[in-house]
């Protein structure tokens, strides 16, 4: 199972946040890694992502992927 399905099928908390990296710092590349965050306030410099945005985000790195 996917990461991607495993974000679809299981509920998480509600406040649980992500960091998605980039392979050249741009959102425009691919999807280099994704990670949890367990404490948001240490991050308050980056973009932190929610279940619904990630969902979104990988699922538009899987198109570009596959073209």
């Amino acid at each position: 199972m996917g990461y991607l399905s495993h974000l679809k099928r299981n509920e998480h908390c509600s406040s649980s946040r992500w960091i998605v990296k980039y392979i050249n710092d741009s959102p425009s590349d691919l999807i280099r890694e994704v990670k949890l965050v367990y404490n948001p306030k240490e991050y308050n410099k980056r973009v932190l992502y929610n279940k619904t945005d990630l969902i979104a985000i990988l699922e538009w790195d899987k198109i570009k992927r596959s073209v």
